[in-house]
């Protein structure tokens, strides 16, 4: 080996060990699939933080906020929430949207192409409670909040953040 091909060796290793891991990262609706799975209920919401992925879910008659892993997907922690009041207004707001969290999040995505989803909530609470789905997504064009009707799968609205 030529020692002056060595730094360019160096930084193709690089590039594609840093590349890979950020490739192995799941898509958002694995992480639901899995904890909906796991825990028996139906998400709510999920949030992408900067190592780990916050699903929320109403499982039997309680809240469940389960965190995985964004890198290895492994459950990391997960623990009950909420007051009966908030079980009782979630359980409403769920039985009112025909539509999953996780095909909100694909109907949002072909509405802007693909890209990293970092949220998707049904609104609970305020105006339009459980009949929309917020879906903020990064492409390489920006960030947009994709507003999905719970209902029918229908794109409300697209903002560009």
């Amino acid at each position: 080996m030529n020692i002056r091909t060595f730094p360019s060796i160096v930084a193709t290793v690089l590039l594609l060990v840093l590349g890979s891991g950020a490739a192995m990262a799941q898509p958002l609706q694995d992480f639901i699939a899995t904890a909906e799975s796991a825990f028996g209920g139906r998400a709510f919401v999920a949030e992408r933080y900067n190592r780990y992925v916050e699903v929320q879910l109403l499982s039997g008659n309680q809240l469940i906020e389960a965190e995985y892993d964004r890198i290895t997907g492994q459950l990391v922690d997960s623990d009950a929430f909420g007051s009966p009041r908030r079980v009782q207004r979630v359980t409403a707001r769920l039985n009112r949207a025909t539509l999953s969290l996780g095909d909100a999040i694909d109907a949002a995505q072909r509405a802007v192409g693909s890209g990293e989803v970092l949220e998707a909530e049904l609104r609970v609470s305020g105006r339009n409670r459980g009949r929309r789905f917020i879906v903020e997504i990064r492409t390489n064009a920006g960030v947009y909040d994709v507003i999905v009707a719970s209902a029918t799968g229908r794109i409300i609205r697209v903002l560009r953040d």
